[in-house]
C-alpha cells in the first residue's frame, strides 16, 4: 500500500474489520517512518500489533502521508527506533506469502519486484490494482467515455516500477495474476449513497451488539467501519459539491450509483480478491507502449484483467453482508 491518497488506507480498514479475511502481513511503498507509524497505530487499534509490517525505504526523506491521514484520525506519533525495528517489505513478503497466499497491491509493485528475487517466494495469487483494458479487451458499450477507443493508457502502480512490474507479469513463482484496472475502477465511487449505507450498516451491528452484550472493541467489522464513516465524513465535507448520483437498470433491479466522491480503486480490488464473482476478467497478455499500458487478449498467461464489475455485489461485499 501507499498513503498518498485515502483509498489505500480504506483498504486496510476494510481488510482488518472483514471476519472472512486473514490479514498476515503489510507492506508499503515507499516506506517512510510515518507511513509505518500510520499503519502500525492502525493494527494497534484492532488489537494485530503482531501483524508484521515492512517497508521498501525506510530512509525516505517524506513523510508520504497525505494530510487527510492526520485531519480525519490524529497526528501521527512516530515511535522509537522504528527505523531500527522495520524489517523491509521483500523480507516480510518472503516470510509471509506461499502458494496459499492472495497479495493485493495497491501501490508500485516495488517489494514484490524484490521478493521475486529470492529464490523460495511464491505467491498462489495476485491482485493487482492498476493496468488497463481498452479497445479489443472491453465491447465498446462498456467501454467508460473517457477511455472509449483508448488501447493503452498510463497506469500509475505499474509506471512506479517498471521492472518489477515486467518481473511480476513474467515469473513462474505467481500462479494467477488478477488486474483491477482503471477502466472499471474508475466508475466505482464512495460519495454519499455508499456513506449512507456505511451508516446504516453501522446502526445495525451497534443494535446487534448491544443483544448479545458484545463491547465495540469486540466487533472488528463494526470498528471498522465506523472508522470508514469517519474518515469519508471528512472527507466528503471538504470538498463542498452536492451529491451526485446516477439510476441505473439492470435486468433484475434498479439500482443507485455514485458518481462524484473518492475513486475506490483499491477497495475494489479487495473486494474482488475476496469474490472474483465481482468481476468480470479476460486472460490478456499485459503490455508497455510509449509510457502507456494496455492488453490484448491471449491464452495460457495465468494473467486477468477486470472489464466490468457487478456494483451490487461489489457494495454487498465492501459492507460485508452475508
Amino acid at each position: 500500500m501507499e498513503t498518498n491518497d485515502p483509498d489505500d488506507y480504506l483498504s486496510l480498514l476494510f481488510l482488518l474489520g472483514n471476519p472472512n479475511i486473514n490479514l498476515k502481513a503489510v507492506t508499503i511503498t515507499p516506506g517512510a517512518v510515518y507511513q509505518v507509524a500510520l499503519v502500525e497505530r492502525t493494527l494497534a487499534l484492532f488489537g494485530k500489533k503482531d501483524i508484521p509490517v515492512g517497508a521498501y525505504n525506510i530512509s525516505h526523506p517524506k513523510s508520504c502521508v497525505s494530510p487527510w491521514h492526520e485531519q480525519a484520525f490524529g497526528k501521527i506519533i512516530l515511535p522509537e527506533n522504528i527505523n531500527e525495528n522495520t524489517p523491509t517489505g521483500a523480507k516480510v513478503l518472503q516470510e509471509n506469502c506461499d502458494e496459499n497466499t492472495i497479495l493485493i497491491t495497491g501501490a508500485p509493485l516495488k517489494n514484490l519486484g524484490l521478493a521475486l528475487d529470492m529464490p523460495d517466494f511464491r505467491l498462489g495469487t495476485l491482485v493487482a490494482q492498476g493496468g488497463f483494458a481498452g479497445e479489443g479487451v472491453v465491447p465498446f458499450e462498456k467501454q467508460l467515455e473517457k477511455f472509449k477507443g483508448k488501447k493503452t493508457c498510463p497506469t500509475f502502480n505499474l509506471n512506479g516500477d517498471i521492472p518489477s512490474a515486467f518481473k511480476a507479469l513474467a515469473s513462474e513463482k505467481i500462479q494467477k495474476r488478477y488486474f483491477v484496472s482503471k477502466n472499471v475502477c474508475h466508475d466505482v465511487f464512495y460519495g454519499y449513497i455508499m456513506h449512507q449505507l456505511v451508516k446504516e450498516k453501522i446502526e445495525l451491528l451497534e443494535l446487534e451488539n448491544t443483544e448479545n452484550k458484545m463491547e465495540e472493541t469486540e466487533n472488528s467489522h463494526l470498528f471498522s467501519l465506523k472508522m470508514i464513516h469517519k474518515g469519508m465524513n471528512f472527507y466528503l465535507q471538504n470538498k463542498h459539491r452536492k451529491p451526485e448520483i446516477i439510476t441505473e437498470t439492470t435486468k433484475n433491479e434498479t439500482l443507485k450509483k455514485d458518481i462524484f466522491g473518492k475513486n475506490l480503486h483499491d477497495p475494489l480490488a479487495c473486494c474482488c480478491a475476496l469474490d472474483l464473482t465481482i468481476g468480470e476478467w479476460a486472460e490478456v497478455e499485459i503490455f508497455r507502449e510509449k509510457g502507456e499500458w494496455g492488453s490484448k487478449l491471449a491464452q495460457n498467461t495465468n494473467t486477468w484483467i477486470i472489464t466490468d464489475y457487478n456494483h451490487e455485489l461489489f457494495v454487498k461485499t465492501f459492507l460485508g453482508n452475508e
